[in-house]
């Protein structure tokens, strides 16, 4: 179940860098992409962190892409756990930061705008 909730997030955040380009003339699209950067990551720290926390069995997903025959093979336990969780953390205050940051970019034009995205990812 965190498994999943992981691997959504990481595709999220994946998703925002696109939507970022397609967004770069919106006057809000910085804090638009921040905070949906810094919701995301919030949420697989929190599943990270359940998983690490409440001792569960390992987790693993099969996908059919890679190699023929052999797939990709991803598996969250305790140690992976764990480094989900301290990559979610400091992409989670590099977001909060750049909520902060980006206001500065409210005055320069449209076509000068620039949206500096940060996924951990």
């Amino acid at each position: 179940m965190m498994l999943s909730v992981v691997i959504v997030c990481a595709a999220t955040l994946l998703a925002l860098g696109p939507i970022a380009v397609l967004m770069v003339r919106s006057p809000a699209a910085t804090r638009v992409i921040y905070a949906a950067s810094m919701v995301t990551t919030a949420i697989s720290l929190a599943a990270a962190m359940i998983h690490l926390l409440a001792v569960r069995t390992p987790e693993a997903v099969a996908f059919p892409v890679g190699v023929p025959w052999l797939g990709a093979h991803l598996r969250l336990d305790a140690l992976s756990a764990f480094f989900v969780a301290v990559v979610d953390l400091g992409a989670m205050s590099a977001s909060l930061f750049a909520l902060g940051y980006g206001e500065h970019e409210e005055t320069r034009p449209a076509c000068c705008r620039s949206i500096l995205f940060f996924s951990p990812a």
